[in-house]
């Protein structure tokens, strides 16, 4: 009887063990699932070098609820890196309340954390920072891509590199672009008017507004 019943706890404990070692790895990958809604591209006419911003929408469906420790793996294209740290670490964002995702040169990878285990439905978006590689390939690029997820598929056109010839395109009279590509944590803004050098009757205005939550720095201006 002993016997028996040392190796009915001996069976029970393995089967325990068994039992928290499959919840523990039961995290799922979600890129291949339905839960991303949709990507949208800020900018699809991109130079070589150039920037641009990700949306990711993302919700839980009827067949699907997200736990803890999932994640949504975005595979990049040779043609777009991912924009990291100056020092070529991963460059972390968060997702609000829900996680955070890392982002390396190759690849953004979103992992959701406790918080999801209490809601009945998960539904958000978030932005990641995504340039064009520079190739010199004096040729456009076109490429369509979900970025190995399920949602629709856009197609960005890489402008090429036409390289040195000496002559001066068309210029717009203002241009305004911005990266990440400084400190962390901080945006850097380029703002450039009368790039056409147009002979002028009166002074240059410019007005403009920042996002939610930034700050301008006074002393930053160049």
């Amino acid at each position: 009887m002993k016997r028996t019943i040392q190796i009915l706890l001996i069976f029970f404990t393995a089967f325990l063990g068994l039992m928290l070692h499959s919840e523990h790895a039961s995290a799922a990958e979600l890129s291949n699932t339905n839960f991303v809604d949709s990507l949208k591209f800020s900018t699809t006419q991109l130079t070589q070098g150039q920037t641009t911003s990700v949306r990711v929408e993302f919700s839980s469906k009827d067949n699907l609820k997200v736990k803890a420790g999932d994640t949504i793996t975005f595979t990049l294209p040779a043609e777009l890196q991912g924009m990291t740290e100056n020092d070529g670490s991963p460059r972390k964002i968060s997702l609000g309340e829900l996680g955070e995702a890392l982002i390396y040169k190759d690849r953004v990878i979103a992992t959701f954390n406790e918080k999801v285990n209490q809601l009945e439905h998960v539904k958000g978006y978030f932005n990641f920072g995504l340039q064009a590689t520079r190739t010199k390939n004096p040729n456009d690029t076109s490429i369509k891509t979900n970025l190995s997820t399920t949602a629709t598929a856009q197609e960005i056109t890489i402008h090429g590199d036409p390289g040195n010839t000496g002559e001066i395109g068309t210029l717009p009279f203002f241009w305004k672009s911005g990266d990440m590509l400084g400190e962390k944590g901080k945006v850097r803004w380029f703002v450039n008017a009368n790039m056409t050098k147009e002979e002028l009757s009166s002074d240059i205005i410019l007005t403009d507004t920042h996002g939610l939550g930034q700050n301008l720095m006074h002393n930053h201006f160049a």
